[in-house]
């Protein structure tokens, strides 16, 4: 009866562990402006963090390193290529617009924002959905114009009426590491764990069949 009971710990440990799901993230790079001044490597940058199965974010940060500083975004605009359907919530007072449309960079599947009195430092996005949606999803669908995401800054979220505003937008190619993963716990720790309950159901096995 003992060995049963252990062989069972033993196989959902295994089971449990080894099939855990881990997340990757990616930071994407606004590299592409129309109507901002030219000046900097680059223009900004959105996290694109799966947080869990139904829940992911997008946090836009400005580049201190752009003549003038970066002060704020006031829209932002994805796509989708999935089936669920999604819950989208905006920083305040960030609404659909009347049309997805941000400048040259084509039509979004969803875009919030568009009024630079709402101007914000690193805003964030959060999509959640009753099933099951992958980060994967928002990556490889691209407006009718070549492009991933798209956002509209401004240099002085506190005076938007001064210094200057544009668009910018990242593509499939503008991509790095993003911010690290929070899987509950790491994956390779969950790897580690699973292969170690296998190697206890064997063990266990062996002994009980004797």
């Amino acid at each position: 009866m003992m060995c049963r009971r252990v062989l069972g710990v033993a196989g959902i440990l295994a089971l449990t562990f080894c099939a855990a799901p881990a997340f990757a993230n990616q930071t994407y790079f606004f590299n592409t402006q129309n109507g901002a001044v030219p000046g900097a490597s680059f223009y900004g940058t959105v996290d694109v963090v799966q947080v869990d199965a139904h829940t992911i974010t997008f946090t836009l940060h400005d580049n201190p390193a752009y003549p003038g500083g970066l002060s704020g975004f006031d829209a932002f605009g994805f796509n989708y290529s999935g089936s669920a359907s999604l819950t989208i919530t905006a920083p305040p007072n960030w609404n659909p617009p009347n049309n997805n449309q941000l400048d040259g960079f084509g039509v979004f599947d969803f875009v919030r924002g568009g009024n630079p009195q709402d101007a914000l430092q690193d805003p964030v996005l959060t999509v959640t959905s009753a099933s099951v949606i992958a980060e994967a999803d928002f990556e490889n669908k691209l407006t009718n114009q070549g492009w991933l995401f798209g956002a509209h800054f401004l240099t002085n979220v506190n005076n938007p009426s001064s210094g200057f505003t544009g668009f910018v937008a990242a593509g499939p190619g503008d991509f790095g590491p993003g911010p690290n993963p929070v899987p509950a716990p790491p994956s390779a720790l969950m790897a580690v764990f699973g292969m170690g309950a296998l190697g206890l159901y064997g063990l266990r096995r062996r002994i009980c069949s004797r």
